[in-house]
């Protein structure tokens, strides 16, 4: 499955001209096999480094600033003999990350492996999503000792008091596994979740398992007071996978036998199904609508309804957002019915199966002698297997950088954010009011918070004037490159981001810079434009978008 995952991301960004990679995942997931057992026959074989018995213990506490402890993420990378905290984060054809959370009072007690290699060398890695400045520092653990650390993690922006809530809005469980009739390899509890979510930052959550409402009771009660659990059940039906959100009940898509399964049965089933999710409450959304898998994607022919769905979940963490991927598919078609005029809210979701991330760990080491010794053979191999082989081959030479960036970095719970924005308490109710109206934007880092003159994402500016003030306000814990207007009429405007202050302080003290990109525009031409879209990006990948503010004229 995660290698299924990884190839349908990796071919995506080697898309053709058609806009889809030549061959399917499960198709590179074959030749992928094939090629390895092919290279065994022959009498190559790959040596793994062997995994060390030797252990060291690191003993870890974090803090905020008045010395509490708290509950926050924490990454260890092993540090080879060659690499410093500059280069740690270059590509070296590896994955190897530790991720942890630390518990409520901010400890945590992990066995490190140690080897030849590392010489117990680790870079920590200490975050607590993009609210938070992050805190890194090299250490190294002795062999069978425990090594005592304490960190004090800053906050970077608060901005809970101007009513902006950070969640992510799917997550699995064990729930969704066997155990529970579903299918998905998943062993976490809901405790586990709610608190790898807690250290991601996040004030809310759902709890979206597949099949069943088996998690609702373990869900409800992770509640705490800077923690709001919402219940919720990812629907699979014949056409995508429909999220119940915020719906106590069971709601049920009726597959239909195949000798019923007509267009007309399979519409009206998803507007009930819809309907019965609203009249319950809850908030009705289809997910990862562009997924390369037909079964979990959105029919193209049924996109003619798609108001019947009160958000659409334009980004799930499993693939990167970057251009030929399906989450930039499922943008763009956001952005396609915009232009015709049709508003349904985007929405983001980690779609976290594995809190730990480590699905990855151990398999891109073997990409760079599978290309070597690969592409000394290819010409042997049966001609009809050369075309998809050397694509294989292709795809895993271009994209490993890529892709190995993204998965050291941008995956497991709240790897992307749905932050909202809400002038009431936060409850259930208040979330999904605030998501239906789009009143929010979606990050996997970056705060971006968009304003033309009063005007937030998912409300209108009705003016008669042709140009308004902008104020856009962009605080990051990382470097970024640019900023995006998207409007009607597939224009784009691109405006380059300047860092406009350098936090030396708390870059003397271990944490990163913050980078404030903020800028205000006091005459942005509105002309004939209905609504603006603003994303922050970073080379190729987006890391920040905003829901539509719309503009009507007086």
């Amino acid at each position: 499955m995660a290698m299924k995952k990884y190839l349908q991301a990796a071919s995506s960004i080697m898309s053709n001209e058609n806009g889809l990679p030549r061959y399917s995942p499960p198709v590179l997931a074959e030749a992928l096999q094939f090629l390895e057992g092919e290279l065994t026959n022959r009498g190559f074989i790959f040596q793994p480094e062997t995994t060390s018995q030797i252990q060291g213990t690191l003993k870890l506490t974090v803090t905020d600033i008045k010395g509490n402890g708290m509950i926050a993420q924490v990454k260890l990378f092993p540090m080879f003999a060659d690499e410093t905290m500059e280069t740690i984060y270059q590509a070296n054809n590896r994955i190897d990350f530790i991720l942890e959370y630390t518990l409520p009072g901010g400890t945590v007690t992990l066995p490190l492996p140690l080897n030849n290699e590392n010489n117990g060398r680790f870079l920590l890695e200490v975050s607590k999503g993009p609210a938070y400045k992050i805190v890194k520092q090299e250490i190294i653990v002795n062999a069978n000792e425990e090594f005592a650390c304490q960190i004090c993690l800053p906050q970077m922006a608060d901005w809970k008091e101007a009513g902006w809530y950070a969640g992510d809005l799917h997550h699995h469980s064990v729930y969704s596994s066997p155990l529970h009739g579903g299918t998905d390899d998943v062993i976490e509890s809901p405790q586990q979740v709610a608190f790898s979510m807690s250290a991601a930052g996040l004030d809310y959550g759902a709890l979206s398992d597949h099949h069943n409402i088996k998690n609702h009771q373990d869900w409800l009660a992770t509640a705490t007071d800077t923690f709001l659990p919402i219940v919720s059940k990812e629907i699979s039906t014949t056409n995508g996978h429909v999220l119940s959100l915020g719906v106590h009940t069971d709601v049920i898509y009726k597959i239909p036998k195949q000798e019923d399964r007509t267009e007309q049965y399979l519409r009206q089933e998803h507007i009930r199904t819809s309907e019965e999710i609203r009249a319950s409450g809850g908030l009705p959304q289809i997910n990862h609508p562009c997924d390369r898998n037909p079964a979990i994607s959105l029919d193209p022919k049924f996109a003619d309804m798609i108001e019947i769905f009160d958000t659409i979940e334009v980004w799930n963490g499993s693939n990167p957002m970057i251009p030929g991927t399906p989450n930039y598919d499922a943008f763009m078609f956001w952005l396609s019915l915009l232009e015709e005029g049709r508003f349904v809210a985007a929405t983001s979701g980690s779609d976290t199966h594995n809190i730990w991330a480590d699905d990855l760990h151990g398999r891109l080491e073997k990409f760079p002698w599978m290309i070597a010794q690969g592409s000394e053979i290819v010409d042997t191999l049966p001609i009809e297997r050369q075309d998809v082989l050397r694509y294989l081959i292709e795809v895993l030479q271009e994209t490993t950088p890529i892709m190995e960036e993204w998965a050291e970095n941008r995956l497991g719970s709240g790897c992307v954010q749905t932050y909202i924005h809400t002038e009431q308490a936060l409850t259930v109710e208040s979330v999904l009011d605030a998501l239906r109206k789009g009143h929010c934007f979606l990050t996997s880092g970056p705060l971006l918070r968009v304003s033309l003159e009063g005007k937030g994402p998912g409300e209108t500016l009705v003016t008669d004037k042709t140009s308004v003030s902008a104020d856009f306000t962009i605080l990051s814990n990382v470097p970024l490159d640019r900023l995006c207007l998207y409007t009607n009429g597939d224009k784009r405007t691109y405006i380059p981001l300047t860092n406009r202050l350098v936090d030396t302080e708390s870059e003397a003290q271990g944490a990163e810079i913050v980078y404030d990109y903020s800028m205000q525009f006091p005459d942005i031409a509105v002309d004939k434009v209905k609504w603006i879209v603003v994303t922050v990006e970073k080379g190729r990948e987006f890391r920040a978008i905003s829901n539509p503010v719309f503009i009507e004229a007086k």
